[in-house]
């Protein structure tokens, strides 16, 4: 299996992939918690440092690059020092940021996370300050991100639709996205974080537990809830198949007509940081998608790559070799 996966990888270099969605920056300050405040019951943190990172639709598109792709990144950035990072970021990363639609009456979405340690001790995080409109965009910028889609139609072998919440997926957008879903032109792939069955017609949907729970108006607590919610997802999207990830338990792979699969986790268990996850997760389906390969082997890749991501902190990436190394050491299935 595992001659499989890395053969798969292979195919995968080079796919071009569309990836419209909520660009989000991740902001990350580092202190040293030494003491508590005489003002208020709070530890006060001595600054040591702080990151950028792409979140959102931005580290789907960062992990679709890292991982051999050629993407194309479709999305709204507010005239703002945030938006500036961003778009600077994928840049450098020899991203083609041509089709980003610049937007000065909202804010770029930031998520502010502040972390603190102790002596010999690792960060931790404090608490999370978020700043972004949810508000559907207006019909201007609505048009150029439909327009901006269009421009990549030809080039792109399948779309990634990556719903934060934060406006992008006005219904002017969204009914042309679910056009492509509905259509030959290229496998449409997505991931939705409040309303996924707003999607229609798409190749594949990947929630999470939750997500999948909140869609169906259902409790999931076992594997038969699993499936059921797998099954509900697939009707009410009318989507050809879902795959439902499951942290420390895999994933839950559905398609229509065939019987549902259990995936198991790669590697170990001992999760460091789950941010970001489901981005790493749908860009290797995409690229999988783009090179023919069937859900269940995409499936597979696409656990590795998530059980290597989720042992770093933050927002981050997976490298072809750092799966090729990973495989060299512990063959699939390793757990």
């Amino acid at each position: 299996m595992t001659k499989q996966i890395l053969a798969l990888l292979e195919r995968c270099q080079g796919r071009r992939i569309a990836v419209i969605g909520d660009l989000i920056t991740d902001q990350f300050i580092y202190g040293r918690a030494g003491r508590v405040s005489r003002e208020a019951p709070v530890l006060v943190m001595e600054y040591e440092g702080e990151k950028l990172a792409p979140g959102g639709a931005a580290n789907a598109v960062h992990n679709v690059k890292v991982l051999g792709g050629q993407p194309f990144v479709i999305g709204v950035i507010g005239d703002d020092e945030e938006g500036e990072a961003i778009e600077h970021f994928l840049r450098t990363k020899g991203i083609d940021t041509s089709h980003l639609v610049r937007d000065p009456s909202r804010p770029t979405t930031t998520k502010k996370r502040m972390l603190a340690s102790g002596l010999h001790t690792t960060f931790q995080q404090l608490l999370r300050m978020d700043k972004g409109v949810r508000a559907p965009v207006g019909d201007e910028v609505a048009a150029k991100l439909i327009a901006a889609l269009n421009e990549v139609a030809g080039e792109c072998e399948a779309l990634v639709a990556s719903d934060y919440g934060y406006g992008v997926f006005a219904d002017p957008v969204l009914a042309h996205i679910n056009t492509v879903g509905k259509s030959d032109w290229c496998r449409m792939l997505v991931d939705s974080r409040y309303q996924p069955l707003r999607f229609q017609g798409a190749y594949l949907l990947t929630p999470n537990e939750p997500e999948a729970a909140q869609a169906c108006q259902m409790e999931i607590n076992t594997d038969a809830d699993v499936a059921a919610a797998a099954a509900c997802m697939i009707t009410g999207a009318r989507a050809r198949a879902v795959v439902v990830t499951r942290g420390k338990k895999g994933m839950y792979l559905l398609e229509q007509g065939r019987p549902g699969r259990y995936v198991p986790i790669y590697g170990t268990d001992e999760i460091s940081d789950v941010t970001g996850a489901g981005d790493t997760v749908i860009a290797a389906f995409a690229l999988a998608a783009a090179a023919g390969a069937e859900l269940p082997e995409a499936a597979r890749l696409a656990t590795v790559a998530a059980g290597l991501v989720v042992l770093k902190h933050g927002t981050a990436t997976v490298a072809p070799a750092e799966i090729r190394a990973a495989l060299d050491l512990n063959p699939w299935p390793a757990s």
